[in-house]
């Protein structure tokens, strides 16, 4: 039978059973990708290098001992807030309308048991938790075994799931109702070799949702202290390139873009109380468009700038993302750093100009540096 789709407001009456149905069979729910729009083990793995940054060396170690042991490590250096989880609304309102219905609503998680359970009693729609508990890591197989456990001992011999990776494939090849929540092109087409029926909840996820963020003048205008040097300096030389100052400008914007994105991936978690967490893209999301950003603008820049552009940019760009994750609560040293970006912008524009010894180029040289130092003194202190 081929598979049905259709999105969460108007479900296949096909492949959806029916009220009373619905009411005798478990819907067991995932939690990462399918109730919450991100991945909590990593979240907090980038929050517990935030804080000290030499957990980062103790990783490996903790990897090696296994997933399970791991997530419980981490969830034990964090705690995580679940009333800030960025929920998918389409998804939690279904399972909403499912429990009025009196379906029984399980979340089976590959999550430490922890966080798992803190969900749970947030939202208090879930009658048991199935989660990663330290030595067993319920993912794929592993989930599956767990739940046909549960369902045998409760005396149910059917099942539905509610999924959003390859990983479940096994869990709905097993299922009686198959949820899938924003798939992937690959993943409807591994759906459909399964010759099963299967509903999807919510939209599918897509890349648009960042290029709006291009437009703000917040990656604009620093950049804009690049090009200051050279604008001064035709005032007395000529021979300025302005396409090669162009390019310079773009790259860096592209730079600014992606440290964009890694302050995204930086800002507080579900273990904060920060009530802007909701309005911030997903962390999967941040990091695709931070490393796609990030190769588009080394690419371009070693095509078309002076190799020791490279080198530069990132610099710069290593001195956002170290402002984001461990310099951004401390006043101070972020103000450095703000200067010290401020600076290297002009000094890089500077060593564009044809003569950048001579003393035009000196002159505008200086003239930029003191405009970016009182630049970085006003946003300072409106950022304060």
């Amino acid at each position: 039978m081929p598979a049905s789709t259709s999105p969460l407001a108007n479900p296949v009456t096909n492949s959806e059973s029916s009220s009373s149905e619905k009411a005798a069979i478990a819907l067991f729910v995932d939690l990462d990708g399918t109730l919450i729009d991100t991945d909590v083990l990593a979240e907090a793995t980038l929050q517990a290098v935030r804080r000290n940054p030499l957990f980062l060396f103790q990783l490996p170690w903790l990897v090696s001992r296994g997933r399970a042991r791991f997530k419980q490590e981490i969830a034990r250096r964090v705690p995580v807030d679940a009333t800030l989880l960025p929920y998918q609304r389409e998804v939690l309102d279904y399972l909403h309308a499912c429990k009025a219905e009196g379906q029984t609503l399980i979340l089976a998680t590959a999550t430490d048991q922890s966080w798992a359970h803190a969900v749970a009693e947030h939202l208090g729609i879930f009658e048991a938790v199935l989660a990663s508990d330290g030595v067993r890591n319920l993912k794929g197989k592993g989930k599956l075994a767990a739940i046909e456990a549960d369902c045998h001992e409760r005396g149910w011999s059917d099942f539905g799931y509610a999924g959003d990776a390859h990983a479940d494939l096994p869990i709905w090849r097993a299922a009686r109702d198959v949820y899938v929540v924003a798939p992937s092109g690959r993943l409807r087409r591994s759906l459909t070799d399964m010759q099963r029926p299967y509903n999807i909840l919510g939209s599918s996820r897509a890349w648009h949702e960042a290029p709006h963020t291009l437009l703000q003048g917040a990656h604009w205008w620093p950049n804009a202290w690049l090009l200051l040097p050279a604008l001064l300096a035709t005032l007395f030389v000529s021979g300025v390139s302005l396409s090669l100052l162009a390019c310079a400008f773009l790259v860096c914007v592209l730079f600014t873009w992606s440290a964009g994105f890694a302050r995204q991936m930086a800002s507080p978690s579900a273990s904060d109380a920060s009530a802007t967490r909701r309005k911030r893209l997903p962390l999967l999301s941040a990091a695709r468009w931070c490393l796609l950003t990030f190769f588009a603008a080394s690419l371009v820049s070693l095509a078309a700038l002076p190799w020791w552009f490279v080198p530069f940019a990132w610099t710069l760009w290593s001195a956002y993302v170290v402002d984001a994750f461990w310099l951004a609560e401390h006043t101070g040293w972020s103000g450095a750093s703000l200067v010290c970006r401020q600076l290297l912008r002009v000094v890089a524009g500077a060593l564009l100009l044809p003569h950048p010894i001579s003393w035009p180029s000196v002159i505008a040289f200086g003239l930029a540096g003191v405009g970016s130092l009182f630049g970085a003194a006003w946003r300072g202190r409106r950022t304060a």
